[in-house]
Formats: C-alpha cells, structure tokens, sequence
C-alpha cells in the first residue's frame, strides 16, 4: 500500500535547473520595465494632481496610461516567469 504522506529522500523536492535554464534567466526587465515603472509613477502623479484640480477628464484618461502600462508589466513578468 503505497503512502501519500510518506517523506522520500530519494528523490530530490524540487527539480534541479539545467545550465541553459539559468543563462536564459534575468533578474528584471530591463530598462523597458524600468520606463514603464518610471511611466506609472509619473502617470499616477499627474492623476492626483489633475483630479485635485478638477479636471477629471484628462487625470482619468492619465489614469489609463497607468492601468494600460501596469498590464503591460504584469505580461511581460508572467512571460519571464513562463520562460523558466
């Protein structure tokens, strides 16, 4: 009968990466994510800024360069993430 919950030290928990697994790895993005990191900053700024000053449309259409820059972020992580 074979047991679920039964420690094996046979066989190592995690798999170990190959050298062409580590090569291909980075550590961030790169200067892209580093403008868009810059972009988001600055995007959420002015957002505050223009709706404090009462104008919603242009702080809300500010506020879209945000979300469409951290979307870009967060696909581009996932894929590097894949890429492992």
């Amino acid at each position: 009968m074979n047991d679920p919950y039964r420690i094996d030290q046979s066989t190592p928990p995690h798999p170990v990466p190959t050298q062409d697994q580590t090569e291909r790895r980075t550590p961030g993005g790169g200067p892209v994510s580093t403008l868009l990191w810059a972009l988001v900053a600055a995007s959420i700024g002015l957002n505050a800024g223009f709706s404090i000053a009462g104008q919603d449309v242009i702080g809300s259409s500010i506020g879209g360069v945000a979300v469409i820059c951290l979307g870009i972020l967060l696909v581009r992580y996932l894929q590097r993430r894949r890429q492992l």
